[in-house]
């Protein structure tokens, strides 16, 4: 788990992460919040 945070952390230190759809997702309850259809990001260098 904590690699997890940690890889996430130094990815979005030198990366921006944007979302792609002018509309936002449409969230389904589960035991996670998540997107019915995906959430399409983009990833741009800082």
């Amino acid at each position: 788990m904590v690699e997890g945070v940690l890889i996430l952390s130094r990815i979005l230190r030198d990366f921006r992460v944007e979302l792609v759809d002018e509309e936002p997702p449409v969230q389904v309850a589960h035991l996670t919040v998540r997107s019915r259809d995906g959430i399409l990001l983009s990833i741009v260098r800082r």
